[in-house]
């Protein structure tokens, strides 16, 4: 298979993953009581952040296990494009999604650069872990 098509590939399935987890997050605020259904303004930023926050830690396993497993990068440095095309796929994903749907207000959103971060960090961990292990 083309290696472009496998890093776009895979970073659709990071997206997935990264989608999904954002989805157990607000069901967990929600389920939780502590975002009221019609949020607006302050509350939905709120409740946005800590959404992206919470999915975070996810996306980054997904990440990491994408780059080892199925991309399998040997370095830090041969895995931190891979992050950045990953995070790059899920930001500008988001966009759309944003744009379409009238949530582009997650952009004012911290836990948003979080998560965005967490999908490159992920990349860059396998390729620092990979490194480490064939030292």
């Amino acid at each position: 298979m083309n290696e472009t098509a496998k890093l776009i590939g895979v970073g659709y399935l990071v997206l997935v993953a990264t989608l999904v987890a954002e989805f157990l997050a607000s069901l967990a605020l929600g389920l939780a009581g502590l975002v009221p259904q019609d949020a607006v303004g302050g509350a939905w930023l709120w409740a946005v952040t800590w959404m992206m926050l919470l999915a975070a830690p996810l996306v980054l396993a997904a990440s990491f296990g994408s780059a080892y497993a199925l991309i399998k990068v040997n370095t830090a440095a041969e895995a931190l494009p891979v992050g950045l095309v990953w995070a790059g796929i899920a930001g500008l994903t988001h966009a759309m999604i944003g744009l379409g749907n009238g949530t582009i207000g997650m952009f004012a959103s911290p836990g948003t650069y979080v998560m965005l971060a967490a999908v490159a960090l992920g990349a860059w961990l396998a390729g620092r872990h990979r490194e480490r292990r064939a030292a």
